[in-house]
Order: structure tokens, then C-alpha cells, then sequence
């Protein structure tokens, strides 16, 4: 089988999530975040209209990320995004954040805003670091792969 090294051109993956956080750019993220080819920033959820709106023409599609669950959007929300044609595809955040990947690597234009999975962040759900983490690792991986935590046996989904 041969595997080949995913190409970002420069900009940031999401390289993983746990309760309450993402991981962008070998970086642990607390919270809601809207991450595009500027990187990533803190989003304060659906309320906060004014970066999505702000990426207008420079984004083909919005990827939005509903945390565990698929779940509609607040019907203002949808119209405002609707009314500067910005492009929306609603889905829970694992699936948005797999599908961000995918066409990034492709180079196109895209943004994803992500609510997370649930509750604040925890030891028992970590990311590999340091001597011997590869920050390559979980781009190599089948999206669906999960990683085993080195404290104690417990998996985080990417």
C-alpha cells in the first residue's frame, strides 16, 4: 500500500477534538472556533454572525459544525449567511471538521466554524506529545482512526 504525505499549502488542518477543544495546527484550542486559510479564531457560536459574514466572497463554503449531533441552524443565522451568498453545508462537527481536511488538502476554499462535542477538556482524552509525536501522524491516519491515549488506554475520534 503506498500512503502519500497530505499537503496543506500552508494552511492549518484539524488534526483532532475532544470534550470542549480541537486541536488545529498541533495546537489544543478550547471552545467554538472558525478556523479558514487566515487560521483559525476563537468563535463565540451562532450568535457571533460577523466573522462568517466577513468571509463573504473568499470561501466557496462554510462548513458549520453542530458539535455531536447534526442540528439545524437558527433560522436568523441561515438567512443573514443566505443574504451575502455565502455557501453553508450544516453538519455535526466530527463530519465537518473530516470534510474541511479533505478539501483543504484539494486547495479549495473553504472555512469550517465548529462547535465542540461536549464539556471542557480532560486528561483522560489527549493528544500525543512530545519525544516520539509525530504532528504528521494524524493526517496520515484513516479519518475515522483514533489515537490511544499514553496515560491510560483511553481513544479520542479524530
Amino acid at each position: 500500500m503506498r500512503l502519500n504525505e497530505v499537503q496543506y499549502d500552508g494552511s492549518l488542518p484539524i488534526e483532532g477534538y475532544g470534550p470542549g477543544f480541537f486541536r488545529i495546527g498541533g495546537e489544543v484550542r478550547q471552545g467554538p472556533h472558525l478556523i479558514s486559510a487566515a487560521g483559525p479564531q476563537d468563535w463565540a457560536g451562532y450568535d457571533d454572525r460577523a466573522p462568517l459574514l466577513a468571509l463573504g466572497r473568499d470561501i466557496d463554503v462554510l462548513f458549520i459544525g453542530t458539535g455531536a449531533e447534526i442540528a439545524p441552524l437558527p433560522a436568523e443565522l441561515r438567512a443573514a449567511l443566505e443574504a451575502e451568498d455565502v455557501g453553508v453545508e450544516i453538519m455535526a462537527s466530527p463530519t465537518a471538521a473530516r470534510t474541511y481536511n479533505v478539501l483543504l488538502s484539494e486547495g479549495r476554499r473553504i472555512a469550517a466554524a465548529l462547535l465542540p462535542v461536549g464539556g471542557a477538556a480532560s486528561d483522560r482524552c489527549r493528544y500525543p506529545t512530545g519525544e516520539g509525536a509525530s504532528p504528521l501522524f494524524a493526517a496520515r491516519i484513516h479519518p475515522r482512526s483514533i489515537l490511544a491515549n499514553k496515560k491510560g488506554g483511553s481513544f479520542c475520534p479524530l
